[in-house]
């Protein structure tokens, strides 16, 4: 799992360095390289395991919704990007387990256990700290917003794929979401009339945020469910956080302040309690987060 973390970190770093860029047209060019790269990875996996045949009505609703959530996910990484470090934002995005828990409970009717609400309390203190008025390099309001944003479309899509993993495809459905992904990214305002000025670097850091991303770590990811428990690779994603914020040190030059590490060390700390607590309970690997 420290692979898939990595890949993550390097994602975020990916946005960060094209900050400037126009939002929009970056996450549309994100999404349409995943998608070309998902899709040459299909054909690959097609001739031996059925993956190119058209998929049933069932998959293709799922297919959809998980669009959806793809889009949004990166539209919101990309907008908090314009604000916040990578480090900030994947400690943030780490509170992806307690929407988890609550979607869980809303659509599936998961209920989750009180070391949740436990995490939530101490996750939240970090956020508070992290956003104290007057810090030095305080996480922008409007930043934070955007990060847990992306966090809830990370949540309801993992919702969804846990819902219907066992009917489905996955590989299959991981090169159609993005390529419906990339078609509704289409409709964001001034994404493809805003492609022609994207710079070439701009281009190259959507190339790696593409492949780090939605191939390279979603990919990681679901193969290493299939090995370890569900809490064991969430708990190695926490390493995210700690690869952004080195990766941001090597590549910009940018070490976090006292406040940040503060802060992103409450939210780990909530995050990690109520992984740590299904793990030590029987069959938390299937249970709720």
């Amino acid at each position: 799992m420290l692979s898939a973390a990595l890949a993550a970190a390097i994602y975020l770093i990916a946005f960060q360095s094209a900050r400037e860029a126009p939002r929009e047209s970056f996450v549309l060019a994100v999404l349409a390289i995943g998608a070309a790269i998902n899709v040459a990875w299909l054909f690959l996996l097609g001739r031996q395991t059925g993956a190119l045949s058209p998929p049933p009505r069932r998959e293709a609703v799922v297919t959809g919704a998980l669009a959806v959530c793809t889009v949004a996910g990166n539209y919101f990484v990309g907008r908090a990007s314009e604000t916040l470090d990578s480090g900030a934002i994947a400690a943030l995005f780490q509170t992806e387990i307690f929407f988890v828990a609550a979607a869980g409970w809303l659509l599936l009717g998961e209920r989750p256990r009180p070391s949740v609400a436990l995490g939530a309390v101490v996750a939240t203190a970090g956020v508070t700290v992290a956003r104290a008025p007057g810090a030095d390099a305080a996480w922008d309001p409007a930043g934070v917003g955007f990060a847990l944003a992306s966090s809830l479309a990370a949540a309801l899509l993992l919702v969804i794929v846990r819902g219907t993993a066992a009917n489905i495809h996955l590989e299959r459905v991981n090169a159609y979401r993005l390529v419906a992904a990339a078609a509704l990214a289409l409709l964001l305002p001034g994404a493809a009339t805003g492609l022609g000025a994207l710079t070439p670097a701009d281009w190259g850091a959507a190339a790696v945020a593409a492949a780090a991303g939605p191939v390279l770590s979603r990919l990681l990811q679901m193969y290493a469910v299939r090995e370890l428990p569900a809490v064991s690779v969430k708990l190695g994603l926490l390493t995210t956080a700690v690869f952004a914020y080195a990766l941001q040190a090597l590549v910009f030059g940018r070490l976090p302040t006292g406040v940040e590490i503060a802060g992103a060390s409450l939210i780990l700390a909530g995050v990690s309690i109520p992984q740590l607590a299904q793990w030590t309970l029987p069959g938390g690997r299937r249970g709720a987060p």
